[in-house]
């Protein structure tokens, strides 16, 4: 997430961290294998994005979580359904956003994919928002976000090591703006500090999984001040999960 006025000089940011550790190839993740060195240089590509000034969402979905036997086995409809909770939530918080999205799969694929974000989706003629399919290859903050989202995922499947899971803790409490995790599990994001008498694991999920059932509530109701409350609610969900250690 970055604002208009300062896209240019984030992208120039970024292409900097890319030729210096990736040359004339992309900044993916899946370029960078380093598990045997303790991921000292995914590490230190991280550091360097830390540098720069963005925000990101993030959206961890459990595929194991998910009912085989429903319309989400079948790649395609898992795919939309997945970046339609992204979206969703993007434009309800960010009205004016213009999506910069890889693409993905075959071009019959990608253009029923468009039409299906563009019509559920953009809010309406008074914002300006939209989504673009572009090649990764011609977009440094795709590449970048791809990257995150590989870190993301080392962490999620224990591939990280102690050291990254680290880095990835000061990635979040530094650039993120939301981590949606789906299913929800309503608890904290990290281990909560349980020395102390202060901190009730049960009342915590509990007063999640009432915040959280609230504001799905007010999700597409077209009143202004439910909007709010929607945004706000969903601030202080994340800031909880964040800081209940």
């Amino acid at each position: 997430l970055v604002p208009e006025k300062d896209v240019a000089k984030v992208m120039a940011e970024a292409e900097v961290i890319r030729k210096k550790y990736c040359q004339t190839g992309e900044m993916k993740s899946s370029g960078v294998k380093d598990k045997r060195t303790n991921f000292q240089r995914r590490i230190r590509i991280l550091d360097e994005i830390l540098a720069i000034d963005f925000k990101f969402f993030a959206l961890a979905v459990d595929k194991d979580a998910i009912n085989k036997d429903s319309g989400l086995a079948y790649k395609g409809s898992f795919i939309k359904y997945v970046n339609s909770l992204l979206y969703s939530r993007l434009y309800r918080s960010i009205p004016d956003l213009i999506i910069y999205a890889d693409e993905h799969g075959s071009e019959e694929f990608i253009n029923s994919f468009s039409s299906y974000i563009e019509k559920n989706h953009i809010p309406d003629l008074f914002h300006r928002s939209g989504l673009e399919m572009v090649s990764s290859s011609s977009n440094v903050l795709v590449q970048m976000s791809d990257f995150l989202v590989g870190t993301l995922a080392k962490v999620y499947e224990s591939k990280a090591s102690a050291a990254l899971r680290e880095k990835y803790i000061e990635l979040i409490e530094n650039k993120t703006v939301d981590l949606v995790e789906w299913p929800t599990k309503y608890q904290s994001y990290f281990s909560p500090d349980t020395s102390g008498n202060e901190f009730d694991q049960e009342i915590h999920s509990h007063a999640l999984k009432m915040a959280e059932g609230y504001a799905g509530s007010l999700s597409d109701s077209s009143v202004p001040d439910d909007h709010l409350r929607f945004v706000v609610l969903n601030h202080l969900v994340f800031i909880s999960r964040m800081s209940a250690n």
